[in-house]
């Protein structure tokens, strides 16, 4: 006698409608595919809440979403300003508004793609190879398939740090004009000579606007009213008169490798930062989450299993290297930056910082950064996994 089956709300649901949630949603939806997919989110509105950088290696759905994309940047401390450009890859910029306005458009003109808003999820669990849903409000769901992009607090693997930064939205300075200029200043170091690295993030909005944010990696997770202190006093000192202060930004994001576990035979799959999108070295996720949800769109319209984010292994080991290296004593991080830009050719800088580095992009990279240091904290790699 054959087992009853088993009526399932959807085949396929995303815990969490955040870039990595509705970036394979929105694929899916605008794909041919007849699975049953539900987005739960558990914002009841989205808005402009954050900005979404990096270099453009390859199209993606959300081209269109860009404001600017400049062909060159710089980085600057109180020797020397750096600048590279790169007609191949352009630094593009994406605010969090146009991204979700896109998603929303594509899954709304889909019939078997939906999102559901304050959906705030209570507990879920397998049974009888499903998944099942419990919402707050009482509402439950059930799938064959289980994605979990949601962000959470996550304990860091060493080596780590936190990279955590406020931002604001600066106008109506024109002495900020004259320093940014129109292209973006991706590191401004601050405080020369003390051991954390701390720098100025400026992009260049347009009409007399600025995103100014200061960084800061550290051991410690969020610090946000000592960073916010800095980044205004930066501002009063470099901003002239007559400015005035618009949108925030605020933020900290893991630098650390996250180790992945597989769920239920593979049938929950986690990604977003959660899953290891973000560059451990960089922070940069949005153009390799939007890499991942091509591989699992195709991956789910194959009728195969959601897959996670892909890993370089070369990758992984020399962010390692690269965080032992930052936390050296005598290390200093302006310089280990400032030596990576000036010395790596820019496309080879490009697709290194951006995940897709080439073999011949490896050497460069590991040529322009100081080796001592480096030597030290890949020996102490190593030694700590027991061999390579």
């Amino acid at each position: 006698m054959s087992a009853p089956s088993i009526h399932l709300d959807a085949d396929l649901i995303i815990l969490g409608g955040g870039c990595a949630g509705l970036s394979l949603a929105s694929r899916l939806a605008a794909s041919p595919s007849t699975l049953r997919v539900v987005v739960l989110e558990g914002r009841d509105h989205y808005k402009e809440d954050r900005t979404w950088c990096g270099w453009r290696t390859a199209s993606h759905p959300y081209q269109e979403c860009a404001v600017a994309a400049w062909p060159k940047w710089r980085i600057t401390n109180t020797q020397e300003t750096i600048e590279r450009s790169s007609n191949r890859y352009p630094y593009e910029m994406i605010p969090a508004d146009r991204f979700y306005a896109e998603s929303c458009r594509v899954i709304g003109n889909c019939a078997t793609v939906s999102l559901v808003m304050a959906a705030n999820v209570a507990t879920v669990f397998e049974r009888v190879g499903s998944f099942h849903i419990d919402l707050l409000d009482g509402g439950t769901f059930s799938s064959k398939w289980l994605v979990d992009t949601r962000p959470r607090v996550i304990a860091l693997r060493p080596p780590s740090l936190w990279q955590n930064f406020v931002g604001y939205v600066v106008h109506g300075s024109q002495t900020l004009a004259e320093r940014i200029g129109d292209s973006p200043v991706l590191m401004d170091f601050q405080l020369p000579g003390t051991s954390a690295v701390q720098f100025i993030y400026a992009l260049p909005l347009g009409a007399d606007a600025y995103l100014c944010e200061w960084t800061r990696f550290s051991k410690e997770r969020g610090e946000e009213s000592k960073i916010e202190q800095q980044l205004l006093e930066w501002v009063g000192e470099n901003a002239g008169q007559n400015w005035f202060l618009g949108r925030r930004e605020s933020g900290s994001l893991p630098m650390s490798l996250v180790t992945r576990k597989v769920q239920a035979g593979g049938r929950i799959v986690l990604a977003g930062t959660a899953g290891g999108s973000m560059r451990a070295s960089t922070g940069y996720a949005f153009h390799s989450i939007q890499r991942w949800a091509d591989a699992c769109c195709g991956a789910l319209l194959a009728g195969e299993a959601p897959v996670p984010p892909l890993r370089n292994r070369a990758l992984d080991f020399m962010d390692e290297v690269f965080l032992r290296a930052l936390q050296q004593q005598n290390s200093s991080g302006e310089a280990i930056f400032c030596s990576l830009f000036k010395h790596t050719e820019p496309d080879a800088l490009v697709r290194f910082l951006s995940g897709q580095p080439r073999l011949a992009d490896y050497w460069p990279v590991m040529h322009s950064l100081p080796w001592i240091d480096f030597s030290l904290a890949a020996l102490q790699s190593l030694y700590c996994a027991g061999g390579p």
